[in-house]
């Protein structure tokens, strides 16, 4: 059984915890502790929520009965909640266009609908298996680890399928993967991230063993690798980029020395999305409405295309011309069909990432989901 390696962190450790909103409100995250993670929570935002709770009920104790009829004709109670997970990059854009559109909002009028930027899909199953998200919209790789682990959710729609991205690298002296020196560092979003896998095929490929520059991976978000490699003063040497980060850094001149196609199929899903079972079973409603919100983004992306650069183009810090650039990339396409996946658990397994490779999508999806192989 392959034994995974301690990987590099980057930045802060905050105390080795992440931080994130629950359900029910309260601040809550996940450290790192013997045995695997264990959530944590902050006792002084509970006892300060609880005591505005306690303050507000005994005002609205003193209010008249019209005033409390007015409040509830003003704004109607929420039925629910839905918690939305997700990662940066374009790769996400028809659930990007969604949340800024407001399309759930327009469909589940009476729910709370809370989306929630994360840097990893290991952060994302945690937060998972913590009942903390409803629908987590995440790399193919991640997503493949949680099954094996039994992270409770179920594959309903691909997001995205071949992503322009590869390994560049900043140094002019490293040309191929057997460059690379004990020193030198990888900037990957984290162990078992798709960015990993793909380097792991990689290292397969050419130095015959997919593990082979795990030692060298550092652990970063897309953009802190990406602004790391532009500032060229640590040992980070290459990044594994998503999209039009990746796009970026050929741009300022940096070298692929790995694209995608040369190590997997031409077209493979690499972003997905997932629901919990929970949801799946208490709120199926949940589950049309996030069905239709992807649908009406990806038509948006056809239909308006100069609208969507922009919108992107903001929440990624580039230009509508770079963006609307980087949405015409032939390769990068926007669908609810997956492909590749059983190729990548194949490989994924036959690495030690997973256990076992899922045979059929009974396995891992839902009924309806679109599907070629």
């Amino acid at each position: 059984m392959h034994i995974f390696p301690q990987l590099h962190r980057a930045g802060g450790t905050n105390g080795g915890a992440m931080w994130g909103r629950s359900k029910s409100g309260f601040k809550t995250g996940y450290e790192l502790v013997a045995g695997g993670l264990r959530q944590i929570s902050s006792l002084t935002s509970s006892v300060f929520t609880i005591v505005m709770m306690l303050t507000v009920s005994i005002m609205l104790t003193g209010c008249g009965e019209g005033d409390a009829k007015t409040s509830a004709d003003a704004a109607p109670a929420t039925q629910g909640s839905m918690h939305i997970a997700y990662q940066y990059g374009i790769g996400y854009a028809p659930a990007m266009i969604a949340k800024e559109q407001g399309y759930l909002e327009q469909l589940l009028p009476n729910v709370e609908i809370t989306w929630q930027l994360m840097n990893s899909g290991s952060t994302i199953n945690a937060a998972t298996i913590a009942g903390d998200i409803d629908f987590a919209l995440m790399g193919t790789a991640p997503f493949l680890i949680g099954i094996d682990k039994g992270v409770p959710y179920k594959l309903f729609t691909g997001m995205s399928t071949y992503m322009p991205t590869g390994l560049v690298c900043s140094d002019p002296k490293i040309t191929k993967l057997s460059d690379f020196t004990a020193e030198d560092r990888i900037a990957v979003v984290s162990y078992g991230s798709i960015q990993h896998i793909l380097l792991a095929m990689g290292a397969d490929k050419y130095l015959g063993d997919p593990h082979a520059l795990d030692n060298n991976i550092i652990s970063m978000s897309n953009p802190e690798g990406f602004a790391t490699l532009l500032a060229g003063k640590s040992e980070v040497k290459a990044q594994l980029a998503s999209v039009h980060y990746y796009m970026r850094l050929i741009e300022y001149g940096y070298h692929d020395i790995m694209p995608l196609d040369q190590v997997f199929m031409a077209e493979p899903t690499l972003l997905l999305g997932a629901i919990s079972t929970e949801t799946l079973e208490d709120h199926p409603e949940y589950l049309e409405a996030m069905r239709t919100a992807l649908e009406k983004g990806r038509v948006f992306l056809r239909e308006h295309p100069e609208e969507a650069a922009a919108i992107l183009a903001k929440i990624e810090g580039t230009t509508p011309e770079q963006m609307s650039e980087y949405l015409q990339y032939p390769t990068l396409k926007f669908t609810e069909q997956t492909q590749g996946i059983f190729a990548l658990a194949q490989f994924m397994a036959k690495a030690g990432f997973i256990s076992n490779a899922p045979q059929n999508f009974a396995d891992f999806a839902t009924a309806n989901l679109d599907k070629s192989n």
